[in-house]
């Protein structure tokens, strides 16, 4: 989810955000898939990973700050499977009619747990990826050990991101590959790039904070 409100992110209301002419509102319709409404509001991790990605002003700058966002909110303490399936789902077909011609351009998730290229997260990913989606996730935060790469990242078709520090050094607390095949002898060369992901300053809560984790190396990406 994201703080939609922050001025740094547009500053919209909801009503904008559920307009069909939201005016300057930079966020399009989205889903809270955890209270199963349309008010994917979420001020902490959700926001951090958004500044990052679009921020533009006051005090802080994105990556792109023009940007044009949908929030699907899919956490809360935890992530259910489920959730971030149908999510996936969604971002293929955002008004839900059956017509992926209107899909995102770019899903991009900051978040994972163990699973297999075959699971079904990585198998909702590669769908996103035939009807022309680019999945950009977060590789997770397992440290220096091989075979550490999250899933959905893990997917065959997914642009899994790790984290480096200011110097381009991988940080210790980064996923790394290769990533195993289950039931097979094939492995996965991921992640596929990494980026800056050590003590990154954005959006949290009514303020900013800086954050560790390949959660924020991804929407850098």
């Amino acid at each position: 989810g994201t703080d939609y409100k922050r001025p740094s992110l547009g500053g919209c209301t909801f009503e904008q955000m559920n307009n069909s002419d939201p005016g300057d509102c930079r966020f399009l319709p989205g889903y809270d898939f955890v209270d199963q409404d349309y008010d994917p509001m979420d001020e902490i991790h959700g926001t951090h990973v958004a500044g990052i990605l679009g921020a533009n002003g006051p005090n802080i700058t994105g990556v792109a700050p023009g940007v044009k966002m949908r929030s699907y909110r899919v956490c809360d303490s935890g992530c259910r499977t489920s959730d971030v399936i149908a999510a996936v789902q969604r971002a293929m077909d955002p008004d839900n009619d059956g017509d992926t011609s209107d899909h995102v351009d770019i899903i991009q998730m900051s978040l994972g747990g163990p699973g297999y290229p075959s699971g079904v997260m990585s198998q909702v990913v590669n769908e996103a990826t035939e009807v022309g989606v680019i999945s950009v996730i977060s590789a997770g935060n397992s440290g220096s050990l091989s075979e550490t790469v999250d899933s959905p990242a893990a997917a065959r078709t997914s642009l899994a991101v790790g984290s480096v520090n200011d110097d381009d050094q991988l940080n210790q607390f980064s996923s790394r590959g290769p990533q195993k095949v289950k039931n097979s002898t094939e492995l996965l060369m991921k992640p596929e790039i990494s980026a800056p992901g050590y003590k990154i300053n954005s959006t949290y809560g009514a303020n900013f904070t800086e954050i560790s984790g390949t959660s924020m190396a991804a929407p850098h990406v």
